[in-house]
């Protein structure tokens, strides 16, 4: 079912969460830059593309966006990238997802020798969802129930970060 949903072309005529593209437009009008990294196969990159030139449009640049096919046919996960060495590569200062797996990977991003693969990142988490609970949050990562919690929380959240370093 999921497939065909996509497949379909309806995942193009989403509407972003309330309260997303003005925060993000009123950061970007601060200098903030944004990619999308998301979990979804490159395949319904058109259908990205769409949805992204139709809600933030002078905001986040489509042809930016990055897929990692984190997740398969049907949600099942695959074998692919994550999303935190893309972080790192990209040299982002934050992290912004409603999974906190991928959360866990820009605020804790340990080796499996224990060492930090790059320097911890402060991560959004956005929503509170079935998909996105956890019974703890690591530190750096601060969950937004909403875009207007996360656009009050970002200068904070970031600039502790940024002065740390």
């Amino acid at each position: 079912m999921t497939r065909w949903w996509h497949a379909s072309g309806a995942i193009a005529e989403l509407e972003p969460l309330a309260g997303a593209v003005e925060e993000l437009g009123a950061l970007h009008e601060e200098g903030w830059d944004f990619v999308p990294i998301t979990s979804r196969q490159s395949e319904f990159r058109r259908f990205t593309t769409y949805s992204l030139m139709k809600h933030a449009k002078g905001i986040i640049d489509p042809d930016d966006a990055f897929f990692t096919e984190f997740y398969g046919a049907n949600r099942v996960q695959q074998v692919g990238s994550s999303k935190a060495p893309i972080y790192r590569r990209l040299g982002c200062v934050a992290a912004i997802d409603d999974f906190v797996k991928h959360c866990e990977g820009a605020a804790n991003p340990v080796l499996p020798d224990g060492r930090l693969a790059f320097e911890p990142l402060p991560a959004f988490l956005i929503g509170d969802e079935p998909w996105n609970q956890a019974d703890r949050l690591s530190s750096g990562i601060l969950r937004c129930n909403d875009w207007q919690e996360f656009g009050a929380n970002f200068h904070t959240h970031v600039a502790a970060t940024l002065r740390a370093a």
